[in-house]
């Protein structure tokens, strides 16, 4: 596995490019618009209640708006890529992941970028759910792979990605190094695809670090406090 210093949003520009996308948890758009504007997809599914829960382990969770809140972040993301949504290179699909995973084909994606409910079951459900349905050269990405306490007190991304890894054919190629972090699971790391994935992390980005046996060797976000308000998080494995 890479660690990689470099933000999501670099990420995207070392993807393969033109590709059938699906983002879960899109929330205002920001990330997907980034998404589109960067890796160019073919198609790119957007999925997303915009509903309010009233599940218990939800209730922590900052994008859990009313329902009056989901609603105006829908009408923000529909009117943001009103041109793309015409043209059908971006679709909606406003329902629960879980409900949305049997309208695509077994090995119709390029990649999907897990960023939904990050609760234990919430990821494990959504990797489990969607793995199939991403190409035999593909990859699976997501947010928020934390469990430093004072960012992710409630999550359950860490346990659920490292349990996916270690029962199924998927591997952890890379990982971001910032306050949230993002995963990029493939399924061969000897692969062309994953190959040159991780050839353009390795050059493009200084200081690239190779952990080996992860996550068996565990995994702890931790973070300096340097006093006054300032802190910086770093990986620990």
């Amino acid at each position: 596995m890479l660690l990689c210093n470099i933000p999501r949003e670099g990420l995207l520009h070392l993807m393969p490019k033109e590709g059938e996308i699906a983002e879960i948890g899109t929330f205002q758009g920001d990330f997907a618009q980034q998404i589109f504007d960067t890796v160019s997809p073919s198609k790119l599914h957007l999925i997303d209640p915009w509903s309010h829960q009233d599940r218990e382990d939800y209730q922590e969770d900052r994008a859990n708006l009313s329902q009056e809140g989901h609603n105006a972040n829908y009408a923000q993301v529909v009117k943001r890529f009103a041109p793309a949504i015409k043209e059908q290179k971006v679709l909606l699909h406003r329902a629960f992941s879980s409900m949305t995973a049997s309208a695509f084909d077994d090995g119709s994606l390029d990649w999907v970028y897990i960023d939904g409910l990050h609760t234990y079951e919430g990821v494990r459900d959504d990797l489990h759910d969607y793995q199939s349905k991403v190409k035999s050269g593909g990859f699976i990405l997501g947010h928020d792979y934390t469990n430093n306490v004072g960012v992710a007190s409630h999550y359950g991304v860490v346990e659920a990605v490292n349990e996916f890894v270690r029962d199924t054919e998927w591997e952890m190629i890379a990982l971001t190094n910032e306050l949230a972090p993002t995963f990029v699971l493939h399924r061969n790391p000897d692969s062309p695809e994953a190959g040159q994935l991780m050839a353009a992390l390795v050059y493009n980005v200084p200081g690239v670090v190779e952990v080996r046996d992860f996550p068996e060797r565990g995994f702890q976000h931790k973070t300096w406090s340097f006093g006054g308000g300032k802190y910086r998080p770093f990986i620990s494995v």
